[in-house]
């Protein structure tokens, strides 16, 4: 289209529209349709690892804690400094990080529509109401769900939205004519990109977009040409020379995954997310079938008739779209933009040098969902020439997407709901019976949670369902029983056994059995040398036994187990405040036995700050303050005591101790004797 024509096209675009095209209209007009469709969730708790990552991290506690945490420097920081910022806003208040993730979903919208509306005049076609429909429909997209209502999640959402303006602010260089303004919007452009991949790393193909933007603006020539292959030549050498040289995420897992696969070629990855990526086509289409478990099978093959399927699938959409180009001009480049960022997408991923499988999660998809937004709009623009019957049609279309992310909002409301409905998608898999098992527990709802264990039992005979059956039935006070299920899964288990021996060993210790106990704490820690809880209950009984040297070993080596766990991803999960405490309070008694005293005091009362509700440390406290005579701080440790959980164990023997201490405090000179 000729310069003339499409400055009349701008000129129809700017008169004779409704109020809703004016900027402030049309962000009030999306914040009010996202804060409809996503209202369910913003009651919601925090879900999943929104505990782990946000709630509980210990990590976030500070500015010197964040920068000195190995995953900050190393992985995200912008996403871990998101959550640092708010947890000074809204502590652990979840309405608060929801709401700044719908923000941010709004916004890119809001952005996209600009985007569009930039893009349709450079190429002349349409008007301002295909790109109104396009970013109403992304922001009604039920995919879009994951990523905004789950708070983890977040690194897509406000990831996405630098992505888009990245675009955005590439088009208006594009389209300048001034060196200065083209110099500041390519670095505006370049700044948002670069903090889109500090937030997720595939947005690392920010790269690719230049010359995809380029050429979908400007006519197809050998300069183009040349620019789009250069481009995208130094983004790979870039990329080579990065994972050589730094060591952070991604760079650091390209970089194994180029020296682990050097001799031996691993086409599981490849395999596996091939078939993820065309399963994912099937969630933009049908989005009824949308699932925080899906069904994916792990292919070990490019030649799986399921790979040949999903390879045959995507050449098919891309010819069909290249070959109606000229009718439909967005599709095919926006099929282009949807494969490049759907790619790198995690169906696998490095860890500690090997692959793990990760099934394709709803929140990769995010800003997939922009460019499968633009084709659709575009396919249905063609297909319905009439305007009226078109904008009836979108209504419909808009109307019926919101009611299904207004329902699946329902589901993330909490960790219950989210995984109820994942049983009901996935009836036969284990995973959301576990999860569902484990939320009920957390919950309370101890018999509910137990039948739900016994069918993620049933789907899966491994270790952790054992366990977790294990610890409902202990909760339900059903003890032999939870004993036999432990038993029944070291004779049936051949997969890290190392946790139901550990599980049999607190079992035993509970019960006062440390015989038994000792037996199966050993191997469990012979078998695992990482699990901590083990080592520590063994450390316990060891000097219970008035075996010092085998204890104090054993708190050294927990100590620099605990160093290593402290550099590891799940620091926060496997070194919690309650380990902490308990090897406080096992160096106390360490301290105690070996005559420090006061080293002794100072460690059991560290325990007692870690975990306001640890018992055993006051008890001590108590004995050690009333064989002193101190008996006023004696009567404060073992009142204290018995306002814990775990006191209902040491009453009978406390008993004595508060009786006598009744009488002392008021007349010290008794005997105090038991």
């Amino acid at each position: 289209m000729t310069a003339g024509k499409r400055k009349k096209l701008k000129q129809i675009n700017q008169t004779a529209h409704p109020v809703i095209f004016k900027p402030v209209w049309l962000l009030l007009v999306m914040l009010a349709i996202g804060l409809v469709t996503y209202a369910p969730e913003l009651k919601g708790s925090f879900i999943f690892d929104d505990i782990h990552y946000v709630q509980h991290n210990p990590n976030l506690k500070n500015f010197s804690t964040l920068i000195h945490w190995r995953q900050f420097r190393h992985s995200r920081p912008l996403y871990w400094f998101s959550f640092f910022l708010e947890k000074n806003l809204w502590g652990n208040n979840p309405a608060g990080y929801k709401v700044v993730n719908l923000s941010f979903h709004v916004l890119t919208a809001f952005i996209l529509f600009f985007f569009l509306l930039r893009l349709l005049e450079l190429k002349g076609i349409y008007d301002r109401w295909f790109a109104l429909a396009a970013s109403m429909l992304f922001l009604v997209s039920p995919l879009a769900t994951e990523a905004v209502s789950y708070i983890s999640g977040r690194n897509n959402g406000i990831g996405g939205f630098f992505f888009i303006l990245g675009c955005f602010l590439y088009l208006k260089t594009l389209t300048s004519d001034v060196q200065r303004k083209k110099a500041a919007f390519f670095a505006g452009s370049l700044a948002s990109f670069v903090t889109a991949f500090l937030f997720k790393e595939v947005y690392i193909v920010f790269v690719l977009f230049y010359p995809l933007l380029y050429l979908w603006v400007r006519p197809l020539n050998r300069k183009g040409i040349i620019m789009g292959i250069g481009g995208i030549i130094a983004l790979f050498m870039a990329v080579l020379v990065l994972s050589f040289t730094l060591n952070i995420s991604p760079f650091a897992q390209i970089h194994s995954v180029i020296v682990k696969n050097s001799h031996q070629f691993n086409s599981q990855p490849l395999a596996t997310n091939t078939y993820a990526i065309a399963y994912s086509l099937r969630l933009f289409a049908f989005p009824n079938a949308l699932n925080i478990d899906h069904d994916l099978p792990v292919l070990n093959s490019l030649i799986a008739p399921r790979v040949l399927m999903a390879i045959a699938l995507l050449l098919a959409i891309g010819f069909l779209l290249f070959f109606f180009r000229r009718k439909l001009p967005l599709s095919f480049p926006a099929y282009l933009g949807y494969l490049i960022l759907i790619a790198p997408t995690n169906s696998f991923i490095l860890r500690r040098g090997a692959w793990v499988i990760d099934p394709l999660s709803e929140r990769n998809l995010y800003a997939c969902a922009i460019f499968f937004s633009i084709i659709a709009v575009e396919i249905i623009t063609v297909l319905i020439r009439k305007p009226k019957t078109l904008h009836i049609v979108f209504a419909v279309l808009l109307l019926a997407l919101g009611t299904r992310t207004f329902t699946r909002n329902i589901d993330f409301s909490s960790d219950i709901s989210l995984w109820q409905s994942s049983v009901s998608y996935s009836p036969k898999r284990a995973r959301p019976y576990y999860n569902l098992a484990v939320a009920l527990k957390d919950a309370g709802h101890i018999e509910e949670a137990v039948p739900v264990a016994r069918k993620a039992l049933f789907f899966s005979p491994q270790a952790q369902c054992y366990g977790l059956r294990s610890s409902l039935l202990v909760k339900n006070g059903q003890q032999k029983e939870a004993e036999a299920t432990l038993l029944e899964g070291l004779r049936t288990v051949e997969k890290n056994p190392a946790l139901l021996l550990n599980q049999l060993g607190q079992l035993y210790y509970g019960q006062g059995q440390f015989g038994q106990a000792q037996k199966y704490l050993e191997q469990a820690v012979q078998q695992n040398p990482r699990l901590l809880q083990a080592r520590l209950t063994l450390m316990l009984i060891q000097l219970d036994n008035g075996n010092l040297i085998a204890a104090q070993k054993n708190i050294r080596d927990t100590e620099w187990h605990i160093r290593h766990e402290m550099k590891t991803f799940r620091a926060e999960q496997l070194v919690t405040d309650d380990t902490k405490a308990m090897l406080a309070f096992g160096k106390g008694l360490l301290s105690f036995q070996s005559g420090k005293n006061k080293a002794g005091i100072r460690f059991c009362r560290d325990a007692i700050a870690l975990n306001g509700a640890f018992t055993e440390p006051m008890i001590k406290l108590g004995e050690y303050y009333y064989a002193g005579k101190e008996y006023k701080e004696s009567w404060t440790m073992f009142l204290k005591a018995s306002r814990t959980p775990g006191f209902k164990r040491y009453a009978a023997a406390v008993a004595p101790y508060m009786r006598n201490l009744q009488k002392l405090l008021d007349n010290p000179e008794l005997d105090p004797g038991l």
